[in-house]
């Protein structure tokens, strides 16, 4: 009787030896330090175990200012605000033996000091979902690191430490966006960017910009205007109404920033400061609504050099 023979197939195909892998659908979440090590807190291999009870990943606190009537019931909202952000991570560590998880608890005090005399600061801490989206947050350690010696925290080979930390600034950020207008090409041409620069979209420099930002959080832009411009260039966000006008003209060669970020609020000529060159009253670094903004920009004397760069964070409240 004749034999079937079947020639065994690699490990890990479909149907003969090791199952298909499993898509894996853990977060993983990363701290970033100061001076850019990274720390993945979740990563059980390496020996990071994330344990129940995490907070602080959903949306902020929001503190209410209210006006109180003498002579009406109830009152008032006058005001909202997203507060700090305050991440509670419960995370435990394991060593391979006693030196190993002394070094791993070094380094990590290490990466976790907030003084900048240090070498250390704030760091990023990275959530990123099993289909590579990733939202990001800046902040600084406050405690949990201390180290307490009871048999429910530590271990011969494994300790515990619930790690509180703080985000100044409340929203998580989506990946920066940058948009280049350019200036009209004397010859039709297209322009293009030069690598490595990543642009969106490259558009003439006019009015009825569209700029779509994405969350659902309000985004303060940083602008860069590079020569030659005429002096009273104009940018105007339609849909809020708001604007700024530059009084001073760019020759080749001359850039200016302004930068519409909280507590970063400035204006640069060629890295001298140059607030007084905005048109007052009536300017206002403004911020970007989320969704559709239409911005319309007033300028002459522009070239195939000139260049309006837009760059943003976008930002959401949850992680």
């Amino acid at each position: 009787m004749p034999i079937v023979y079947l020639p065994p197939e690699p490990p890990g195909r479909t149907g003969i030896g090791l199952p298909p892998r499993q898509p894996d659908h853990t977060t993983r979440i990363t701290w970033t330090s100061a001076n850019g090590r990274t720390t993945v807190l979740t990563d059980w291999a390496d020996g990071w175990t994330l344990l129940d009870g995490a907070r602080g990943l959903g949306m902020p606190e929001y503190d209410y200012y209210r006006q109180v009537s003498g002579v009406l019931d109830g009152d008032q909202v006058a005001g909202v605000r997203a507060a700090p952000r305050e991440i509670f991570l419960p995370i435990k560590i394991h060593g391979q033996d006693r030196a190993d998880i002394l070094n791993r608890r070094r380094r990590l005090a290490a990466d976790l000091d907030p003084m900048e005399v240090n070498g250390g600061g704030r760091g990023r801490l990275t959530v990123q979902e099993f289909d590579g989206t990733h939202r990001s947050i800046t902040a600084h350690y406050e405690s949990g690191a201390e180290g307490e010696m009871s048999r429910d925290t530590e271990g011969l080979l494994w300790v515990a430490f619930g790690l509180t930390f703080r985000a100044e600034q409340p929203f998580w950020e989506l990946e920066p966006v940058e948009v280049v207008y350019r200036g009209p090409a004397s010859d039709g041409r297209t322009w293009l960017p030069v690598p490595p620069l990543r642009v969106r979209r490259s558009t003439p420099i006019g009015p009825g910009m569209g700029v779509r930002v994405a969350g659902s959080v309000q985004t303060w832009p940083v602008w860069t205007l590079k020569g030659p411009i005429a002096p009273g260039a104009r940018l105007a966000n339609v849909s809020t109404g708001r604007w700024l006008e530059v009084t001073v003209g760019l020759g080749v060669g001359d850039e200016m920033v302004i930068d519409a970020r909280p507590r970063r609020k400035s204006v640069w000529l060629n890295g001298e400061r140059a607030y007084q060159h905005l048109k007052h009253p009536g300017s206002s670094l403004w911020p970007l609504p989320p969704g559709d903004n239409t911005v319309d920009v007033s300028a002459s004397g522009l070239a195939e050099d000139s260049r309006l760069v837009l760059r943003y964070t976008p930002l959401t409240p949850t992680a």
